[in-house]
């Protein structure tokens, strides 16, 4: 398994925005397609949340990412998703709208 970007300094420039040193592997800096602004770091050491992928309909034609019931509070009806595909392994970035109205 190809090793994951990994932070190697971090230099404290001024009070706000510390400046990162990253070492990034060939294929991530690719799957960036030369967007290098607004990229989240994510923690994958991080307790992950277990779900299903669930296919209903003629032949499995609707797929549903199933979002766990702790993570269901405040969320919006609409959602972006990115798809980023690796060697041996496929990230889905899912970015949800805060619903305030509690649920």
């Amino acid at each position: 398994m190809e090793k994951m970007t990994e932070i190697i300094k971090i230099e404290n420039v001024n009070d706000i925005d510390p400046l990162l040193t990253l070492k990034i592997s060939k294929q991530e800096l690719k799957a960036l397609s030369g967007n290098l602004e607004n990229v989240y770091l994510i923690n994958m050491n991080r307790r992950p949340y277990m779900t299903n992928i669930t296919k209903r309909g003629k032949s499995g034609s609707t797929v549903y990412l199933r979002i766990p019931k702790e993570l269901r509070k405040n969320l919006d009806n609409k959602a972006r998703i990115i798809r980023t595909e690796f060697k041996d392994k496929i990230f889905f970035g899912v970015e949800v709208k805060k619903n305030n109205k509690g649920d």
